[in-house]
């Protein structure tokens, strides 16, 4: 697990005493932070100035991009508008991936910590060492915050942050209020986090609300009639990361062409729990696998929503569409693939330094457990579920590394002649 812990306590002044700034919490990311002074602002120069307007009581800060050495960051060349006046400013570093490792790369545009004490005061927060980001704000992107108790949604701030490029380093400022609520936190975050805690603790109530008893129940009583509509629903573990954590694979179709069989226990690297806890699920006639994954790069947590909208579509009982697609798919979902690099606060790789969605073409078991069992998936299912023989991909040559060479027999190879 992480250990995002560096909350410390700023007593200079009796308006920001006892202030503390912490991210020891699943998917926080901070590394270190400072209480802005006059001394602290003249001992780091800017290339674009920050004036004070005594006359309008603001801030003014003018961005200049033209220190552009990223695709990311091509919008317009100046960017100039105002800040309120803050009562108290502080400078913050995020962690790079695998900071104070030796795999440490670049990749730091995730940030996520949370704010005690301040009550009432306005803040500025400037994140000093981001990636390149300029074209998402430029677009009107905002940082988003929740604070508890009182605002407990989480949501954007309510005013356009400023930005610069200072050498290599993405410098994002902006300014919030502070809810006047005495021991109330507030968290902020680059865009609206969604931790592997949050995944399955979603996961553990779609469990309660979809028996996946009830195919047991059916298929032990022949005599009762099956209602092809209700939704089958089955949760299980694939594998688990280099962390111990959960990958989980989630099934969902209708219980049209449900058979008494289940699916194989393919691959014995795969579903540790299928032969103790529980049973992998049962297989149906005559539909194909639509698969879906999510969270390969930890930071980008707009994927999370995606894949949450998607599975709240697809487990709607009175939505003709996704009833039609229950009736002619098996749908096969993953909802985190990177889970020890979401835990971490990580914005693009995994423990290791890796860019896991680079590791397909040879995923190694014991490094990219995940990237490794979603490869086999898709190769198991892609050879017996309905495979087209239309299809313009050579399975041996693509999943030899990942199907065991006794599974791939004659009858289940396409010869390059078919694709014709």
């Amino acid at each position: 697990m992480n250990s995002n812990d560096v909350s410390t306590t700023n007593s200079s002044s009796s308006s920001s005493s006892s202030i503390q700034l912490f991210a020891n919490f699943d998917s926080g990311n901070i590394l270190r932070y400072e209480r802005v002074t006059s001394s602290t602002s003249s001992s780091q120069p800017s290339t674009n100035p920050i004036e004070t307007d005594t006359n309008t009581n603001t801030t003014t800060t003018t961005t200049n991009n033209n220190n552009n050495n990223s695709g990311a960051d091509n919008g317009l060349n100046t960017i100039s508008h105002t800040l309120p006046k803050h009562d108290i400013e502080f400078n913050v570093w995020t962690k790079r991936d695998c900071e104070g490792t030796p795999r440490i790369n670049g990749n730091r545009s995730w940030f996520y910590f949370g704010v005690k004490g301040g009550y009432g005061k306005c803040i500025r927060f400037n994140i000093m060492n981001l990636n390149r980001q300029g074209k998402l704000f430029e677009m009107g992107m905002l940082p988003v915050f929740r604070t508890v108790p009182g605002h407990e949604k989480w949501s954007r701030i309510y005013i356009r942050p400023c930005w610069e490029t200072i050498n290599e380093d993405f410098k994002l400022s902006f300014v919030h209020r502070m809810a006047d609520v005495k021991n109330s936190i507030t968290y902020f975050a680059f865009c609206f986090p969604h931790s592997y805690e949050d995944m399955q603790q979603l996961l553990n109530t779609y469990d309660n609300l979809y028996n996946s008893r009830l195919a047991d129940y059916y298929l032990e009583h022949p005599s009762l009639p099956v209602n092809n509509s209700d939704i089958y629903y089955h949760r299980e573990t694939l594998c688990y990361s280099c962390d111990s954590n959960k990958i989980d694979l989630i099934t969902i179709t209708s219980y049209k062409g449900i058979t008494k069989e289940r699916e194989h226990h393919f691959d014995k690297k795969l579903f540790p729990d299928a032969s103790t806890i529980n049973k992998r699920p049962y297989q149906f006639r005559n539909k194909r696998i639509f698969f879906l994954s999510s969270r390969v790069h930890p930071g980008e947590t707009p994927a999370a929503f995606v894949f949450l909208g998607f599975l709240d579509f697809i487990l709607k009982i009175d939505d003709p569409r996704a009833k039609l697609l229950r009736d002619s798919y098996i749908f096969k979902l993953i909802p985190i693939l990177n889970p020890d690099g979401v835990q971490r606060g990580h914005y693009r790789t995994d423990q290791f330094g890796v860019n896991l969605n680079r590791m397909y073409l040879d995923p190694d078991f014991e490094k990219h457990p995940s990237i490794y069992a979603a490869k086999s998936l898709i190769a198991y299912h892609h050879i017996n579920n309905c495979v087209s023989p239309r299809s313009p991909l050579s399975i041996y040559d693509i999943f030899k590394d990942v199907m065991p060479s006794e599974q791939l027999n004659n009858q289940q190879i396409l010869n390059d002649s078919q694709f014709q």
